[in-house]
C-alpha cells in the first residue's frame, strides 16, 4: 500500500492506493498515530486508487474516527470504487462515505 499525506493546515488527506489489509493495516495506523500528534480539524481517506479493503482495514477507520471525533474533527471517506463502496455500504461505514464518480467529478 501507498500512502501519500496531503495537509492545509488542520486539515489532513491520506490518499490511499493498493490493499488495505492485515499486512499493510501497521502501516496505516502509524501513519495515523503521526497525523494525530498534531491538532487536525479534518481527516478524509482518498479511496480512488484502492483496490482491496478487508475487515483490518475497517478497523483501522473506526480507531482513525474515533480519534478524530475525540479531537473534535470530522473524518471522511472519498473516491471509492463499486466494490469498496459496497463493503463501506454493508458494514455500516456509508455515513462516513462521500462518492464521487470517478476522475473526481
Amino acid at each position: 500500500m501507498n500512502i501519500q499525506k496531503i495537509q492545509n493546515d488542520g486539515d489532513v488527506t491520506l490518499a490511499l492506493s493498493g490493499r488495505l489489509d492485515s499486512v499493510t493495516q501497521a502501516e496505516l495506523t502509524q501513519a495515523l498515530q503521526n497525523v494525530f500528534k498534531e491538532k487536525i480539524t479534518s481527516l478524509t481517506f482518498e479511496l480512488s486508487e484502492l483496490e482491496y479493503l478487508s475487515s483490518a482495514g475497517l478497523r483501522v477507520f473506526l480507531f482513525a474516527r474515533k480519534t478524530v471525533s475525540g479531537m473534535g474533527g470530522k473524518m471522511k471517506l472519498v473516491g471509492a470504487n463499486e466494490s469498496i463502496n459496497e463493503i463501506l455500504q454493508i458494514t455500516g461505514y456509508a455515513d462516513i462515505t462521500v462518492m464521487r464518480k470517478r476522475g473526481g467529478k
